[in-house]
C-alpha cells in the first residue's frame, strides 16, 4: 500500500507541473480549437487540471505498486535504485513523445518539456520514493 501512495505521490507532482506548465502556454497562445480564448479556456483549463491530477496519480499508483515488487540493485548507482525500471520507463516514455511530436508539430519544445518532466518523476523520483518507503 505504501508504493501505491509513494506513486501516486510522484503522479500528482507530474500532474500539477504539467498542469501549471501548460497552463501558461495555453494561456499565453490558446489553440484556435478553444474558439474565443476567454470562452472555453477556462473551463479547459479546470477540467483537463483535474483529469490531468487525478490521472497521473492513478498512473503513478499504479507504477509504484510495480516499482514495489522490483528491489533496489546493489549494482546501480545511489540516485537510480533500479535501472531496469528506468530503462522501461525511457523507452515507453519516448514512443510517448514521438506520437507527440508527430502530432504536435508546432509545440515541439512544449512536448519534450513535458517528456523530460515525466522521465524525471516517474524514472527517478518514483523508485526512489518507493525504497524509502520500503526501508
Amino acid at each position: 500500500m505504501g508504493e501505491f501512495v509513494a506513486g501516486a505521490l510522484a503522479g500528482a507532482i507530474l500532474g500539477l507541473a504539467a498542469q501549471a506548465y501548460w497552463l501558461v502556454i495555453l494561456s499565453h497562445r490558446p489553440p484556435a480549437a478553444f474558439g474565443r480564448p476567454e470562452s472555453r479556456l477556462g473551463l479547459v483549463i479546470v477540467v483537463g487540471g483535474l483529469v490531468a491530477v487525478g490521472g497521473w496519480m492513478l498512473v503513478g499508483g499504479l507504477l509504484g505498486a510495480l516499482v514495489g515488487g522490483i528491489r533496489p540493485d546493489e549494482a546501480d548507482a545511489p540516485l537510480v535504485p533500479s535501472a531496469a525500471f528506468l530503462l522501461v520507463i525511457t523507452f515507453l516514455s519516448a514512443f510517448a513523445m514521438i506520437a507527440g511530436l508527430a502530432l504536435l508539430r508546432t509545440w515541439k519544445r512544449h512536448v519534450l518539456v513535458t517528456f523530460l518532466l515525466f522521465l524525471g518523476l516517474f524514472g527517478l523520483l518514483l523508485p526512489n520514493l518507493v525504497v524509502a518507503v520500503q526501508r
